[in-house]
């Protein structure tokens, strides 16, 4: 097993509190570090007011805070990308985490889309890089970006594990029996479920999304459920759904939807198009031809399940375990000295 060793080198990690796909990567790196190394987050946990136009200065305050916290007195800082654009000189060697960099649907797009050239100048100044796909460590290093590796979203593989009788009860107090469930993926800006509603809309299944909208349309049943009911919700559904309209950097839902082995259909935006095909999922690039290819998936079994154990064999590997020997290695890299121990 791969630790810290002894009087290890002192960390840092910027993160945002809250549930998006790129605050649990970065809570997952504080999570795998934080035994036998000293390790300090810096949780910035946005604006509480009620009044709009306070939400982005109150951020932004916060954000300048964990960076001032953080600009002495560490061998490394591990940043997200909004701190990368504040931070100034720091004493140690830093590394920015690189999700995407579409904002296409970002609520202050107005604000990043000006500053893409400010964005990619900021990246390049840190002693490291990382990005969750290939697709995204591609676009750095053809944007100039040297100092770039890959480290892809971990998840707990055995949390994936179910019982018949749990998927059962499941559907009988969720009231999702007697026909096919069709999950739409996380409800929220950019994330194509409207969209994919609205084009399969009178199929004969249980269209289901998760998320906290509070609004709802005629037959789509959105749920926010704890993560068990989430997990089976997923592996009770006949096909998941996951048409993003933006370059996603990897797709969580998507991923967690092969660990229980349930087929996808997915738009393969960005890092999610590196998921799909190489765990033999379907990408399906044109809203236009989404509802065939469900009518066909749903009405083949045996391809369902075979898309099924294949998208599970692929979305195995990528561990808690793996994800902690692969920071290590690149904290290892970065500080460029021995840091790292080997225990058998």
């Amino acid at each position: 097993m791969t630790t810290i060793a002894p009087n290890g080198p002192r960390i840092a990690i910027i993160y945002y509190a809250g549930g998006s796909g790129g605050t649990t990567y970065e809570r997952q790196i504080f999570q795998v570090l934080r035994d036998g190394s000293s390790i300090t987050e810096h949780s910035i946990v946005g604006s509480k007011t009620c009044y709009r136009f306070l939400q982005l200065p109150v951020a932004l305050r916060q954000l300048r805070r964990a960076v001032e916290r953080t600009s002495s007195n560490w061998d490394l800082v591990i940043n997200t990308l909004d701190a990368s654009l504040v931070r100034g000189r720091a004493s140690g060697k830093s590394v920015v985490i690189v999700h995407h960099l579409d904002f296409s649907t970002n609520r202050y797009a107005r604000i990043y889309r000006p500053l893409q050239g400010y964005i990619l100048r900021c990246i390049r100044k840190a002693d490291q890089v990382v990005a969750v796909s290939e697709f995204w460590k591609s676009y750095l290093q053809a944007r100039g970006v040297e100092r770039v590796d890959t480290i892809y979203n971990p998840f707990d593989v055995e949390q994936f594990q179910f019982k018949l009788d749990d998927i059962s009860l499941f559907k009988r107090r969720m009231g999702l029996e007697g026909k096919p469930i069709v999950y739409l993926g996380a409800r929220g800006a950019g994330k194509g479920v409207d969209e994919a509603h609205r084009c399969l809309a009178g199929l004969d299944v249980h269209f289901v999304a998760t998320g906290s909208a509070v609004d709802q349309l005629t037959g789509l049943n959105v749920q926010r459920l704890p993560v068990r009911d989430y997990q089976l919700l997923l592996k009770a559904s006949s096909l998941a759904i996951t048409m993003s309209t933006f370059d996603e950097g990897w797709c969580r839902n998507t991923h967690e939807a092969m660990l229980c082995k349930t087929p996808v259909i997915g738009s393969g935006r960005g890092g999610m198009g590196e998921l799909l095909s190489q765990g033999g999922q379907l990408i399906c690039t044109d809203f236009g031809q989404l509802r065939t290819q469900v009518a066909q998936l749903l009405a083949d079994p045996q391809r369902r399940e075979q898309m099924g154990e294949r998208g599970y064999e692929f979305a195995r590997q990528f561990t808690l375990d793996r994800f902690k020997n692969d920071w290590l290695r690149l904290i290892d890299g970065t500080l460029g000295r021995r840091m790292l121990s080997i225990a058998m």
